[in-house]
C-alpha cells in the first residue's frame, strides 16, 4: 500500500533529518504537522501503520526498542481531530534521543 511504502518513510525521513532542529520555534510547526499526519494514518490503518513502523520503518533508520515503542504508543494515542501537541513534544524528545543514541552507537 502506497501510504505505507513511501508516505510514512518520508514521514520518518523528515522527522529524523539532522538538519531538523528540535530548539528553533520554527520547527515546533513541523513537528506538529509530522505527528498530525501520522496520527491521520493510524486514524486510516490503525495497526496495520503501528506494525509497519515497529517491525520495518523504526528498525530501518537504527531506533532502538526503548525508543520505538514509547513512539509507538504516542502514534496511537491520538486522533487527526485532536491537535497534536502532546505527541509533538514527545516528538521534540524522540528526536533529540534518537540523534544521542546514534551519536553514542
Amino acid at each position: 500500500e502506497y501510504a505505507l511504502s513511501h508516505v510514512a518513510p518520508a514521514l520518518l525521513r523528515a522527522l529524523l533529518h539532522p538538519y531538523l532542529d528540535t530548539k528553533d520555534a520554527s520547527a515546533m510547526g513541523l513537528l506538529e504537522a509530522l505527528a498530525a499526519a501520522q496520527q491521520a494514518l493510524y486514524g486510516a490503518l490503525g495497526a496495520r501503520y503501528t506494525g509497519y513502523l515497529l517491525e520495518n520503518a523504526l528498525p530501518a533508520v537504527g531506533c532502538p526498542p526503548d525508543l520505538a515503542n514509547p513512539y509507538i504508543q504516542h502514534v496511537a494515542s491520538g486522533t487527526p481531530n485532536q491537535r497534536p501537541v502532546a505527541f509533538r513534544d514527545f516528538l521534540r524528545t524522540f528526536v533529540e534521543r534518537f540523534h544521542a543514541s546514534s551519536r553514542q552507537g
